[in-house]
């Protein structure tokens, strides 16, 4: 995906993944499963367009 192209993390002071979710696709991550559970302990939200 292009995405996480857009967002410039060379100026970030650790190294950081970039991950972009739609409302849509983060609704559908199962909380229970291991990617879920990852997901909700370890995602720093940045942004959050408002509806």
């Amino acid at each position: 995906m292009h995405r996480p192209l857009q967002f410039d993390t060379l100026s970030l002071p650790v190294p950081a993944d970039v991950i972009v979710y739609t409302l849509d696709e983060w609704q559908k991550i199962d909380p229970s499963s291991r990617f879920g559970k990852m997901m909700q302990n370890e995602v720093k939200w940045v942004f959050q367009r408002s509806q």
